[in-house]
């Protein structure tokens, strides 16, 4: 047996293991959370070490810590004030009695909280939230925390584009209270954010309206599937462009101020992609579950319908049964055009350097860039009197030691993304009975022709990896430029006894594919894709060519609509012909309906 012949078979089984995986569960996990008691957040931390060992820890954020506005910009922040941590609790059994007690203790001696009749009431509510987790952490197992850093932060001036704007969002700082974040993960990273900030609480601002807020932005899709991902949040700012309504008025805030990613270790696991999914996180629930996919999505099953195929004496498929998995590899994009903006407090030191953009008489003419006079920053009497002096807009005397310019940024979205996926595929074709297998007779000098090769095929399994993406968000359109496919799949060559015996010749055969497409996606519900095929077959049989080495083309269209959940209404259209003779084709109209195999 050739090792060509032997390829089917370990690709199987890798596809095999995918769909059936381990069902062992780890001896220890750790669980975070947080409730609400007398209007008061508070976050927990349940961690089971093993059968006879459990801990639990509550802590809360201090209400009374300095928020970032109070704060010396050319300080470092931190918006909690020092408290000691609160002990963590120990206990053998988890039972709705033996936690009940220590709730209560905790939550009398360190939270300060008295009522007995209402603590027990809350820890029974907090039990069952961790036995629910519990019971479903093996379907759903949680892979990593989202957790709100702060209540208030601080956002930084890329530039001021306004001719007029000099209001509080004009200076190189200013703080904010969180009101919300609202995130949307797909495909291993953080698609899309958004943080919606207010002005800081205080007693001469408490009528502030939450509806009044600013909206922070990223500006490609943010991985959150590797190791190492966490740390790299600090290399991401959001942004606000046009803030508050000042067309030219640009603002950051770093996300790793933000946000912590806590990502969740278990044995034989390397990709720490949550599940596509949506969620939001406020002050007052400051930790949210990512979770992997439910193991009955693990493999989407496709059955195809070929309207073409009944219409003419044309195998294509009468019936084809699809099984798909996208495993993703990188889910780190970059801008397509330009580099991360920034602005000028990653340009200078402020805590030797002072930059105040220039203004003429509180108007600025050109709004295409920023310029910015840097000034010593001088700390002690002595040195201001050393200095040779010049003098500011307000009057104030400091050293000039130069200038500086940053070109107001465009908004800039379509992005790109390199080797983000690999898609694992198995095909079976049940076609019309008496046209089964390929014909003998079309068979000469044992050369066939690729198209039938290719048309009458039974069963393929291969993978297709994704080599490059583009994506236009403000279109909805995403273009695929390059798709790279291997597949192995099976023929079989009637024989002139078929008649009586009706015997045949299996052939094993590959083939390559090149693939580009556009993909429009305007709505969760339905999308439509457009592309071209070129399809590289070679027959492993040393007994049989090819007639033609050419290849063959394939324009495709398709759409789908959900109708479930798990579930989608596809529609398929494949033209195939030989790349120098279009003549020679076949035609495929499909109608299929796809959903989760194993889902309840």
């Amino acid at each position: 047996m050739s090792l060509k012949s032997l390829l089917p078979y370990p690709m199987a089984l890798c596809l095999l293991l995918l769909v059936f995986p381990c069902f062992s569960q780890s001896t220890s996990y750790r669980m975070l959370g947080s409730f609400i008691y007398e209007k008061k957040a508070y976050n927990y931390a349940f961690i089971k070490i093993n059968e006879t060992s459990y801990t639990f820890k509550i802590s809360t954020i201090d209400p009374t810590a300095k928020g970032v506005s109070d704060i010396d910009e050319t300080k470092e922040s931190d918006t909690t004030s020092p408290k000691d941590d609160p002990p963590e609790y120990q206990f053998s059994e988890f039972s709705k009695d033996i936690f009940k007690a220590m709730f209560v203790e905790q939550m009398g001696k360190v939270m300060k909280e008295t009522d007995r009749g209402t603590l027990e009431d809350k820890s029974l509510e907090v039990f069952f939230s961790i036995q629910a987790k519990i019971d479903f952490k093996d379907d759903e197992p949680v892979t990593a925390y989202l957790i709100l850093r702060r209540d208030n932060i601080r956002s930084y001036l890329r530039s001021n584009g306004s001719v007029y704007y000099q209001g509080r969002l004009s200076g190189l700082t200013a703080g904010h209270q969180i009101s919300k974040v609202d995130i949307e993960i797909a495909d291993g990273a953080i698609k899309n954010i958004k943080a919606h900030l207010i002005k800081p609480y205080n007693a001469q601002a408490s009528s502030e309206s939450p509806t009044q807020f600013l909206e922070f932005k990223n500006q490609y899709p943010i991985s959150i599937s590797g190791k190492f991902d966490p740390e790299k949040l600090a290399d991401v700012n959001l942004y606000c462009y046009n803030c508050n309504g000042e067309k030219g008025l640009v603002r950051y805030i770093k996300l790793s101020e933000l946000l912590i990613y806590d990502i969740v270790l278990e044995n034989d696991k390397e990709d720490y992609s949550p599940a596509n999914s949506r969620y939001i996180i406020i002050p007052t629930t400051p930790i949210i579950e990512l979770k992997k996919e439910k193991r009955s999505k693990i493999l989407n099953i496709a059955a195809f319908t070929d309207f073409a195929g009944l219409d003419q004496e044309q195998p294509n498929g009468l019936i084809q049964i699809e099984a798909i998995r996208k495993i993703n590899l990188n889910t780190k994009y970059r801008l397509l055009f330009g580099r991360r903006n920034e602005g000028i407090l990653s340009k200078v030191d402020l805590k030797r350097v002072d930059p105040k953009i220039r203004n003429d008489n509180g108007y600025r003419k050109n709004t295409k860039e920023s310029v910015y006079d840097l000034y010593m920053r001088d700390t002690t009497k002595e040195k201001r009197d050393d200095v040779s002096k010049d003098m500011d807009n307000s009057g104030a005397g400091r050293q000039k030691i130069g200038t500086f310019i940053i070109r107001n940024p465009k908004f800039r979205s379509p992005y790109l993304n390199l080797f983000g996926s690999i898609e694992p595929r198995l095909l079976f074709s049940k076609l019309e009975e008496n046209n089964r297998f390929v014909d003998s007779a079309s068979v000469i000098d044992k050369q066939i022709d690729p198209i039938q090769l290719y048309q009458y095929q039974l069963a393929s399994l291969g993978l297709k990896l994704d080599i490059i993406k583009f994506s236009f968000p403000q279109l909805k359109l995403n273009w695929n430029v390059l798709n790279v496919g291997a597949y192995w799949f099976r023929t079989r060559i009637a024989t002139s006894t078929d008649s009586v015996k009706e015997t045949s010749v299996p052939l094993n055969s590959s083939y390559l594919q090149f693939t580009s497409s556009f993909s429009f996606n305007p709505d969760s519900r339905w999308a439509v894709t457009l592309g071209c095929n070129y399809i590289r077959p070679e027959i492993w049989n040393k007994e049989y060519k090819l007639s033609s080495k050419e290849g063959l083309i394939q324009p495709f269209f398709d759409a789908y609509m959900k109708t479930g959940e798990d579930s989608r209404l596809f529609f398929r259209f494949r033209w195939t012909h030989e790349r120098l003779n279009n003549s020679n084709n076949f035609t495929q109209i499909q109608m299929g309906y796809s959903l989760m195999l194993f889902a309840k």
